[in-house]
């Protein structure tokens, strides 16, 4: 029986602009590759007052044929509504005819109807299967207790949602492999597609590339993403500044991180304009700091994915970052990698690059091209839907 690819897909757009990193990046561009896949896209959020916004981002990034394939609905839940339906989902009302359904933050989502439900997943939802033993252990580790709530909504919702109606697509092989072992649900059905960076649509549509100045008296490493989470810039900033007179290059952090972390000798580095923090930086800003920098670090204790890793890739600059297994898969063989915790490492990386000696390497293995997710998602849905029938 011969498909056809005039699926439509329902998008939970509600958070797809809070930040340009992340799940909201990754939220913006997945559409992107569904409306390029030549699908019907519902993008589904809660306000009127979002709307221009979001017309906005379309006028951005799509033709006028491309536009006629999304439809804007704002009948979406609030937040504190969508966690009551994580839990009550009797309460569910709304019918929206719809293929595909794609969900990120909360595993239900409260709409009626015979569609396949999409998960996207990027971390697991708790550490456990257990609704109430993943709360035990996150208030244990130390989460607020408006995390662990949450963290235990996720998992209960996640544990009673239609497996034969659910498709799910993680961000990575690592993420699914931590995912079937909390949850033992492992499916044929299920599949990873990587997402592609916030720079790669212009490419594909052959834009002509901003040109935006960044001044820099010396060349400088960029650190994207501020002291948060799992994220951990500060480690590498405190060795660099405890170093600053052997280190001709300065750095420069996309994010921000907490005054009072801030040792004498960061603060020192910072006055003497050695050390820059920038935020709220445009698309195009953030590649321009980018591509004029002498390399892309990133240092973490656990991620999902890795966007810095890509997107340092992706403009080929060199890369540099610890060594976690989900950066090996992101970036190959391509990234300068470091022991964790060994920050003097990362710092002899470091001054090896600026001095000449370690530059990008040429083994690219992935390109995180936006042509490339375009051709995933489009095969996946269209093999899930003929499985349908």
């Amino acid at each position: 029986m011969e498909i056809s690819d005039n699926l439509t897909i329902l998008v939970d757009f509600e958070d797809a602009f809070t930040s340009y990193s992340g799940i909201p990046t990754a939220i913006l561009n997945d559409t992107l590759c569904l409306v390029l896949a030549k699908f019907e896209v519902i993008l589904w959020y809660s306000d009127d007052s979002k709307t221009q916004k979001i017309l906005s981002w379309m006028d951005k990034y799509l033709e006028k044929n491309e536009k006629s394939r999304v439809r804007l609905l704002a009948t979406r839940p609030s937040n504190f509504k969508m966690w009551l339906y994580q839990v009550t989902p009797c309460l569910i009302k709304q019918k929206i005819a719809c293929d595909f359904s794609i969900a990120h933050l909360f595993p239900r989502l409260p709409i009626k109807g015979s569609q396949h439900s999409i998960l996207r997943i990027y971390d697991p939802f708790g550490s456990h299967r257990n609704s109430i033993v993943t709360l035990c252990d996150s208030l244990l580790k130390g989460d607020s207790i408006k995390n662990a709530f949450a963290r235990m909504i996720r998992t209960y919702s996640f544990s009673t949602l239609n497996d034969s109606n659910l498709v799910k697509i993680y961000i990575s092989e690592f993420t699914q492999r931590i995912c079937n072992n909390i949850y033992r649900d492992k499916r044929d059905g299920d599949f990873v597609i990587f997402p592609t960076v916030q720079f790669a649509l212009p490419a594909l549509k052959q834009q002509p590339k901003i040109n935006v100045t960044f001044s820099s008296s010396k060349p400088y490493f960029i650190l994207l993403g501020g002291q948060r989470q799992r994220k951990d810039p500060l480690s590498i900033v405190k060795v660099w500044a405890d170093n600053l007179n052997l280190c001709d290059f300065d750095l420069v952090v996309v994010g921000n991180i907490d005054e009072s972390l801030l040792s004498q000798n960061v603060k020192d580095a910072r006055e003497r304009g050695r050390l820059r923090f920038m935020s709220g930086l445009s698309i195009d800003d953030l590649r321009s700091c980018i591509e004029n920098s002498i390399g892309v670090v990133f240092n973490s204790h656990g991620e999902g994915f890795g966007f810095p890793i890509a997107e340092g890739i992706y403009l080929k600059k060199p890369v540099v970052c610890n060594n976690l297994e989900i950066f090996k898969e992101v970036g190959g063989y391509y990234p300068y990698f470091f022991e964790s915790g060994e920050y003097d490492e990362a710092l002899a990386i470091l001054l090896q690059i600026s001095r000449g000696t370690l530059g990008a390497k040429s083994n690219l293995t992935k390109s995180f091209a936006m042509s490339e997710s375009i051709r995933i998602w489009k095969e996946s849905l269209l093999a899930r839907r003929e499985e349908a029938l």
